[in-house]
């Protein structure tokens, strides 16, 4: 009768023996509890600019003859209803049509109440996408403008390219340290004494691409963000 012995098992590598079982799972919830945290900042860092602008909106209404407070008027209805999609978790996420001027001129109005001079004529341009998305990646570079530019020197232009539609943000600042350029867009990356949190370039950005848009930098001297849109005809 031939007697079976049982194969030897091969050593394990130290470090593996040492490995808890669930690390897969604990790196996984890892991974997850870091994606919620950051989308908490980036919900948060919307509310507070959003805010902003409306408090500044109303101190302004405070003093304005009647016949100059529509514009304000009409920009605090559209920014606090988009503030209560923000609040509850709930932003718009129908893919449609966006009018350019529907969504920078309520921006570039709570800007101008906070004391930035802004330079905006309307377009009459429509793009694809999601009005949210385009009016918070607006106004993250509008208060960028302010905060780190030329409050009294900034720019937004619309244009259409082909089946793109190009939203270009412009400060007559200082411009973006040369050390910043290449990681602008990275969580947390912000310049030296900047009181901001160094998050609203990553998200703005990585909620365009979600709709077939993007955000770039075009000029880091003159400092110019660009964001790009589908235009009606092109294909999702």
């Amino acid at each position: 009768m031939t007697t079976l012995q049982a194969r030897p098992r091969p050593a394990q590598h130290p470090r593996s023996a040492r490995r808890p079982a669930n690390i897969s799972a604990n790196v996984s919830a890892d991974i997850s509890a870091e994606a919620q945290v950051r989308r908490y900042q980036a919900q948060l860092h919307e509310i507070n600019a959003t805010v902003a602008g409306l408090a500044s909106a109303a101190e302004l209404l405070s003093v304005l003859p009647p016949g100059k407070r529509g514009r304000f008027e009409a920009m605090m209805l559209s920014e606090l209803r988009r503030l209560q999609r923000v609040v509850v978790g709930a932003p718009e996420t129908t893919w449609g049509v966006v009018t350019v001027d529907d969504v920078v001129a309520p921006l570039v109005a709570a800007h101008i109440a906070r004391g930035s001079r802004v330079g905006w004529q309307g377009s009459g341009l429509h793009a694809l996408g999601c009005a949210d998305v385009v009016s918070e990646a607006v106004n993250v570079l509008l208060d960028n403008a302010a905060r780190h530019g030329a409050g009294d020197d900034i720019r937004v232009e619309a244009h259409r390219y082909a089946a793109r539609v190009e939203v270009r943000v412009t400060d007559g600042g200082a411009g973006i340290p040369a050390d910043l350029r290449p990681e602008v867009f990275g969580w947390g990356r912000q310049r030296t004494g900047s009181a901001g949190q160094g998050i609203g370039l990553a998200v703005a950005r990585g909620r365009l691409r979600e709709w077939n848009a993007d955000l770039r930098l075009e000029d880091a001297v003159r400092t110019t963000f660009v964001i790009d849109l589908p235009a009606p005809g092109d294909a999702r």
